[in-house]
């Protein structure tokens, strides 16, 4: 009713609403009242430019490219007309004509050829990265070299050489451009893989004195590789004999520890990389994630607090820093943990932050205009139509919807339901004695909840304070993610949509994405997109055993759907499952561990008797691996199966 006033449409409604509109991020909203606004004033620039800033956020190229005309034929001696229609055309990799036009623009600007002006030099080298993008190689070597003394960057230049010469094969020149900037800069691994492009050199030289340590280290990483740890650790520890002062060796035997499935092990000798170099951050970066691997998370918490900003929670400060890497692991060690609220908490947050970034873009679309940074904008816009494509966001989105799935099968009960359904079968002694030790955890766990409470409020709250007011100013009151009402939503299915949703329109080449695209349709009975997505599945990968399960709905390559179909065949079932003679080829710790689970989980019904023999053939095959070992054995592994007292004399004389 109100915009449908004439006076609201004269004082120009439509564009107020439309800035009301975009200030909720209801962009495509914002974007048909700008249009409407456009009918009553086609020629108001202000209009037309706020619309602009729109269509390049919502990715309408050539809707952008016609306002983009239209703001060029009002306003014909504004730089930022012509950059916007020749951005526009580039990015519709019509290079012709954005070369055209970046050239017609160029012979307008009045710039001394000895003269230096960092504009002009941004314009000069957009130009020339829209001519190696369109394949004319010679042309952009002569268009740099004819500019070079009016651009600042003069590094770029070199490199921008270097890359052209190896495109032109003119491998000699090539190589002593990238010579120079190795010179210039010894720690910039891109140099030397052009200069090794360029000369193809032969192999050489003496050996140093400390050949014999990184053979040594060589060997180690090779049989690591190769699954022949008991070796790997022989040389590893050879080379620690030696020299055992130096990180990437015990680095290292964390690795090896690793690969072999003992992440408590890998995590302790990760820790020793760290004490000798206390002042490194990636080692200490590395000592936090396989901490949080082996699902030490308060410790590595601890860890990262060497880093973190002093008066706040490393936990939060982390957040704040957007350190995905370390949220990822934490969604992975809370989700093995069974917490699936504090999972779900970091998934959200991750979810978060790519929502920022994206937002965030909104502010360069005027910026880099004005500043004439256009090879960077142009940069920024690709990144940002395929960002939910990372790695990040895609652990992220699959921890996620696995766990809404297993809250979906296995809803959580309330703590005083689980209780008394736990109470059942006790007798009253055995009762009494429950509950009186719930209680005293109860009260020890809130005093100590209590007193971190207090503690983080004393330190925080200025912090805090001053950052939700931040926020709040800029992209408004944010909800609090609490991990008890997370992990108990009212439809698990809906909310694990949200996360497959990009993971479908970015990530389609990855076969879990269209798996759990189907468990989630399966549990909806959504039947022609459960047939969509096992399609797409078996065009990426036919013999992937997840989609095997999908295809007939059983688990572990057909097995669990045995019992599942039939209760009676449950031995055979199981023996399908837990074959490990020579017809199996690929044995390795992280198939097996799914089978020990789905024995456990009860996939198979009780089989408690056939766990423990498969438990014990795995265990010869992996004698390492904590999750075979026996119960008694679990915290003091026996030998690790290793003679760590090997003769290291002898390991040199066979190197």
């Amino acid at each position: 009713m109100i915009l449908s006033n004439p006076k609201f449409a004269e004082h120009g409604g439509w564009h107020v609403y439309g800035l009301l509109q975009r200030s909720d991020k209801k962009y495509d909203e914002a974007i048909k009242c700008y249009r409407n606004a456009l009918k009553l004033d086609k020629d108001n620039l202000q209009i037309l430019r706020d619309l602009s800033l729109l269509q390049i956020q919502m990715r309408d190229l050539e809707g952008y490219r016609e306002t983009r005309y239209q703001l060029l034929q009002l306003r014909p001696t504004q730089r930022a007309s012509w950059i916007g229609y020749a951005i526009a055309y580039h990015l519709l990799k019509d290079y012709d004509m954005a070369l055209k036009l970046l050239e017609e623009f160029r012979q307008t600007q009045q710039v001394p050829p000895n003269k230096i002006d960092y504009e002009y030099s941004e314009l000069i080298l957009y130009q020339n990265q829209v001519m190696r993008e369109a394949d004319l190689f010679q042309e952009s070597l002569e268009h740099i070299e004819t500019h070079e003394k009016q651009i600042c960057d003069k590094l770029l230049v070199e490199e921008i050489k270097g890359e052209i010469l190896l495109k032109l094969g003119r491998l000699k020149e090539a190589s002593e451009v990238f010579k120079n900037l190795i010179d210039r800069n010894a720690e910039n691994w891109c140099y030397y893989e052009g200069l090794e492009k360029a000369l193809q050199p032969k192999n050489g030289e003496k050996e140093p004195p400390t050949t014999l340590l990184w053979v040594q280290y060589f060997l180690a990483q090779h049989f690591d590789k190769l699954g022949h740890y008991s070796l790997a650790l022989d040389y590893i520890n050879a080379a620690i004999a030696s020299t055992p002062t130096l990180i990437e060796l015990f680095y290292m035997k964390a690795k090896i520890y690793k690969h072999m499935g003992n992440l408590k092990e890998a995590a302790k000798w990760m820790d020793e990389a760290q004490s000798l170099d206390t002042a490194d951050r990636f080692i200490n970066s590395k000592c936090a994630k396989y901490m949080l691997r082996a699902n030490m998370i308060k410790e590595a918490e601890e860890m990262c607090s060497k880093f973190t900003r002093e008066g706040t929670s490393a936990m939060e400060n982390l957040n704040e820093m957007q350190c995905m890497w370390f949220q990822t692991e934490c969604i992975s060690a809370y989700q093995r943990l069974k917490r699936f609220g504090d999972a779900l908490k970091k998934c959200h947050e991750i979810e978060r932050h790519f929502f920022e970034i994206t937002d965030d873009q909104f502010d360069f679309h005027t910026y880099c205009m004005r500043k004439m940074t256009l090879r960077a904008y142009v940069d920024l816009l690709r990144l940002e139509d395929i960002l939910r494509r990372h790695s990040f966001y895609f652990k992220a989105a699959r921890s996620a919807i696995e766990i809404y799935l297993k809250l979906y099968d296995n809803p959580l009960t309330s703590e005083s339901k689980q209780q008394e359904i736990n109470s059942e079968n006790l007798s009253t002694k055995e009762l009494k004695k429950m509950l009186s030790k719930q209680r005293r955890a109860q009260k020890k766990a809130k005093l100590e909840e209590e007193r971190k409470h207090a503690e983080r409020e004393r330190q925080q709250k200025s912090q805090k304070k001053k950052r939700d007011e931040e926020e709040e100013e800029t992209s408004g009151l944010k909800e609090e993610l609490i991990p008890d009402k997370l992990e108990r939503v009212e439809n698990p299915l809906e909310e694990a949509i949200k996360f497959l949703i990009p993971l479908k329109n970015l990530v389609a080449d990855n076969i879990d994405t269209h798996l759990l695209a189907f468990e989630i349709y399966f549990r909806k009975g959504k039947f022609l997109l459960m047939l969509q997505s096992v399609k797409r599945a078996f065009a990426i990968n036919s013999n992937d055993p997840w989609l095997h399960e999908c295809l007939i709905k059983f688990s572990k390559s057909g097995a669990k759907m045995m019992y599942f179909l039939d209760k009676s065949r449950q031995e055979k079932a199981i023996a399908i499952a837990t074959r490990l003679d020579e017809t199996i080829k690929d044995k390795n710790v992280k198939t097996l561990l799914k089978v020990s689970e789905a024995l456990l989980d009860g996939s198979f019904g009780n089989c408690n008797s056939q766990y423990e023999e498969y438990r014990m053939a795995c265990h010869n095959l992996f004698p390492f691996t904590s999750a075979f070992l026996p119960a008694a054995n679990e915290v003091h592994s026996p030998r690790v199966a290793l003679n760590h007292t090997a003769n290291y004399d002898v390991l040199a004389n066979e190197i």
